[in-house]
């Protein structure tokens, strides 16, 4: 439990006075008018509970900030590749016609003109940036443009670095000319590196919606996590305080 305190920033108080806690428990248990056993038994059941809870709280809270991390890579990787998907696509098309959506433009131009651009976008730790830019050079020979951004730590909730000690990130988005096989190759190259992928909208809607979308639960997640820490440090308080 100390260690659960010195993580959230609960400051321990401890016994300075030996002989003074002594002399006042016993006077509160004189008080009690109750065999002594019970006193401990009520202390124990209570910690137990009240730890139990904690915990629980705890690992809630926990994964909320992870939720919240991905959700906010999420929103870094939309911004990155958001500029590459639309520009490339509309290069690729050279017209447009009126009374179409820009993905019935994609899909009528590309397919006339046998062009097939894929795009794979995520998150990588910044430290194997070197290695995954390599290993994506040698499984496509070269075949793959690669974007990447670092991350700044600001964008992160600041209980997450503290509590995780967040790794630098990079995003990355990765452009290709390739079918469903040189797609499943990619992602098995992101899984040995245990990045996190996420899927892209193809028009500038679609891109929108998106970021709504993820923005909307970012908020919600942002003020269970305020309500989960008041809950945490409340408990953490209560282990803190001296009882007597």
């Amino acid at each position: 439990i100390e260690g659960e305190m010195q993580k959230f920033g609960v400051p321990v108080t401890k016994c300075t006075n030996a002989r003074s806690f002594l002399r006042n428990l016993n006077i509160f248990l004189l008080e009690r008018q109750k065999a002594e056993h019970t006193y401990f038994d009520m202390i124990e059941s209570d910690f137990s509970e009240r730890m139990d809870f904690t915990r629980q709280q705890i690992r809630a809270y926990e994964d909320l900030l992870k939720k919240n991390q991905q959700l906010t890579e999420y929103l870094e990787v939309l911004a990155l590749s958001k500029s590459y998907v639309l520009g490339l696509h509309e290069q690729a098309l050279g017209y447009q016609r009126p009374n179409m959506s820009r993905s019935m433009i994609i899909e009528e131009s590309l397919d006339a003109r046998g062009i097939r651009l894929s795009f794979l976008a995520g998150v990588i730790n910044t430290e194997d940036v070197f290695r995954f830019k390599r290993m994506l050079f040698r499984v496509t020979r070269g075949n793959t443009w690669t974007v990447m951004h670092d991350l700044s730590r600001d964008a992160y909730n600041p209980d997450f670095i503290n509590l995780e000690g967040l790794l630098h990130r990079t995003a990355f988005v990765v452009i290709y000319h390739g079918g469903e096989h040189l797609g499943n190759v990619l992602g098995k190259v992101c899984e040995s590196f245990n990045a996190v992928t996420f899927g892209l909208p193809e028009d500038d809607f679609g891109f929108y919606k998106r970021e709504e979308e993820v923005l909307g639960m970012m908020k919600g997640q942002e003020e269970m996590i305020k309500v989960t820490r008041r809950e945490i440090d409340e408990q953490l308080r209560y282990f803190a305080n001296p009882k007597l």
